[in-house]
């Protein structure tokens, strides 16, 4: 392709993302207001390019400000809010210029949801503190702000975009393929969080232990809490720090970046073996050979292996 061809295409290219779709310019729009509806407990919304939010009243409701080309469609059936706003449009004409496109939910504070499912192609999804037993977020392009309380599952999936997910439940995941992942957790169950490029960072404030797994092709590993359960982590690329009551068997990977465990307990309640292919290791304060092995029966072990990066594990009391 000569590089007249090529102008031409990026200036079509344009013209589209400007007059059509949910970039830029908008012919028209369309505006739903239903802020007094039936009680609903269940929520479905699906959108191209709006941003979704839920938001605090007294009464049970929505608002929809669409582009105009997009048709949507609502109802309220036994208890299940439905909103879908027309997604079959080109990728082409997702946008890139941030319109202010919404579907907002109403529901009074305190409500008790047993179901939410939130898909966005691209658009910002916010959830604030919310009771509800099973949490679906999804979002193509666009970040994530969601706080679930009591959550049997909690699932949140961004192709490009960061997550910041509070709450304490039974079993928490965190998908991200491009973008930053953040997380403060109660109790839960389990926490899985997976990126691709990204780091990511854990804070656990509960009492009782919670099964981590942790996995990042590229990004910093941060996980700081009060007791971790059969924790597992890895980075191709991106130090690792640990800190908290670390039960069972605990495992760390690196190809590149160095492990720094700080262990809420005593060192004879743990055996380890630390494998680093270039770096020093240190086992509470003491200098060792690498790689290191403790003998013995153990309720508790960690297992460290680094490709390029030294390895410390100290110890501290709760």
């Amino acid at each position: 392709m000569n590089r007249k061809s090529l102008f031409v295409m990026i200036a079509a290219t344009l013209v589209v993302l400007l007059f059509g779709g949910c970039g830029g310019i908008a012919i028209d729009s369309v505006s739903v207001s239903e802020k007094n509806t039936s009680e609903f407990s269940s929520v479905d919304v699906t959108t191209s390019c709006s941003r979704i939010e839920f938001v605090s009243s007294d009464r049970y409701g929505f608002d929809i400000f669409v582009p105009g080309s997009f048709t949507p469609e609502w109802d309220i059936t036994d208890g299940r809010l439905t909103i879908l706003e027309n997604t079959g449009i080109s990728i082409f004409r997702l946008g890139i210029f941030s319109p202010s496109y919404y579907v907002k939910v109403y529901c009074p504070s305190g409500s008790v949801f047993d179901e939410i499912s939130l898909t966005s192609a691209s658009g910002r999804i916010n959830l604030p503190k919310t009771d509800v037993a099973k949490l679906d977020i999804r979002s193509a392009s666009g970040r994530v702000d969601a706080y679930a309380e009591n959550f049997t599952n909690a699932s949140i999936v961004t192709a490009s975009g960061s997550i910041t997910f509070s709450g304490s439940g039974g079993n928490a995941s965190l998908d991200s393929s491009s973008g930053t992942v953040r997380s403060m957790i109660n109790d839960c169950e389990s926490m899985k969080i997976t990126t691709n490029s990204g780091s990511v960072n854990l804070t656990g404030k509960g009492e009782s232990d919670t099964a981590l797994t942790v996995n990042t092709a590229s990004g910093r590993i941060q996980i700081d809490g009060t007791a971790w359960r059969d924790a597992t982590t890895s980075t191709s690329s991106g130090k690792t720090e640990i800190s908290g009551e670390l039960l069972g068997n605990t495992s760390v990977e690196t190809a590149s970046g160095s492990v720094n465990i700080s262990v809420h307990g005593s060192p004879s309640q743990y055996g380890y073996s630390l494998t680093p292919v270039s770096g020093s290791v240190h086992w509470d304060g003491n200098k060792m050979a690498k790689p290191a092995f403790s003998s013995g029966s153990f309720d508790n072990h960690i297992t460290v292996n680094t490709a390029s990066g030294g390895i410390r594990v100290s110890f501290t009391k709760r």
